[in-house]
């Protein structure tokens, strides 16, 4: 979740340039030219920027496989292999946070026809994610609205690692797509299809 967050600020490159290039570099007319239509067009860009995203959160999980098994610790410090725990990182967090932070970076810097607006994306992205969601989830009155405000699961996930689980269910538990988590999911996957559809 901590690489996703960061991300949302370095990634907004790939989805603004994504978005923006024909436009900035003069091509637009050539290519508006074609028998194309305009979903199809920004579609195929919008699904190029987040497939060499999701090639790139690839890295979170495989760099934490190769820190935790190519060292000298032993296997009783490790514990079992268990595959389920990195594809899950990677398929209920990642990947969601990928596609959720480039469907609005990429809808904004489509609008404004500018890469900058991709970059004001993220920094509300990061706002959201790392500063609002902590805060609500602190807060008892607001209790519960700081993990669906927060597009990157962070403050869901701060609270399994602080609250709902001992040390015992750390060590050995998977990440699951139900309760909050699943909440916010559904939440921001509706809300990155609006902004692609707008």
């Amino acid at each position: 979740v901590l690489g996703c967050v960061v991300w949302l600020l370095v990634g907004t490159s790939v989805a603004g340039h994504a978005a923006t290039r024909d436009i900035q570099t003069r091509m637009h007319p050539l290519t508006y030219s074609a028998p194309v239509s305009k979903a199809e067009y920004l579609g195929g860009k919008f699904l190029a920027a987040f497939s060499i995203n999701a090639i790139i959160m690839l890295g979170l999980p495989a760099g934490m496989l190769i820190a935790v098994y190519l060292n000298d610790l032993g296997a009783e410090i490790i514990g079992p292999f268990r595959i389920a725990t990195y594809l899950s990182a990677f398929f209920f967090i990642a990947l969601p946070n990928a596609f959720f932070a480039r469907a609005i970076q990429f809808s904004m810097a489509a609008l404004k026809r500018s890469a900058m607006a991709s970059f004001f994306a993220g920094v509300i992205l990061f706002f959201l994610a790392y500063i609002l969601g902590s805060v609500l989830n602190q807060s008892t009155e607001s209790s519960g609205w700081g993990n669906l405000v927060d597009p990157m699961g962070f403050s869901i996930m701060l609270n399994k690692l602080t609250i709902e689980f001992t040390p015992m269910q750390l060590n050995a538990a998977v990440i699951s797509l139900k309760g909050p988590l699943l909440g916010n999911r559904l939440a921001w996957f509706g809300i990155s299809l609006l902004a692609l559809g707008y």
